[in-house]
């Protein structure tokens, strides 16, 4: 072996020496892993906004009221990548706090910029009803919303009387089920 030939293996094998330090401190690297949707229980019907549930960091205080419109207000506040799920007992849920011209939720219709899931107790017994006042929901964004065993009734307004989307993505919303 000349000493051309040594040198080249010796350079090789630092190479793979590297290779197998820098591979190996990647494998230990931790994983960022998907945060799990993060549950809000709906404790009221009526419309409101109580800060302490909407304005909160992590989860809802236990015992804090919870109207729907507080629910979505929480679940805007989170991070883009975060998933909120939103559970609403039976009732009917009316969105009686009209107006219109702001897209944070304050009033008027429930605008979504997260990825949010909204699960009632059965299309039969859980209502939200737009009053024939304004739309019920609006998604921003890229959010994707999923609802499922939810009655929606009485949205109004042009262009998507319960759903509308300002979404660049194609399929922003997963038809409601009623189970």
């Amino acid at each position: 072996m000349t000493v051309l030939q040594c040198r080249l293996a010796r350079a090789l094998l630092a190479l793979l020496l590297a290779l197998t330090l820098a591979l190996g401190a990647l494998a230990a690297a931790p994983v960022p892993r998907a945060r799990a949707a993060l549950t809000v229980a709906v404790t009221m019907a009526t419309d409101t906004a109580n800060a302490a549930c909407y304005g909160s960091v992590g989860s809802p205080p236990t015992g804090t009221p919870c109207s729907l419109r507080d629910a979505v207000r929480f679940a805007n506040g989170r991070a883009a990548a975060e998933s909120t799920t939103i559970t609403l007992p039976a009732g009917v849920y009316g969105l009686t706090t009209l107006g219109s011209g702001e897209f944070s939720s304050v009033t008027g219709d429930l605008n979504i910029l997260r990825n949010v899931t909204i699960v009632g107790a059965g299309a039969a017994t859980t209502i939200i009803d737009g009053q024939a006042a304004d739309r019920i929901f609006t998604s921003f964004a890229d959010a994707t919303v999923a609802i499922r065993g939810v009655t929606l009734r009485n949205g109004k307004a042009v262009g998507g009387g319960a759903l509308s989307s300002s979404s660049p993505s194609d399929r922003p919303w997963t038809r409601p089920s009623p189970a």
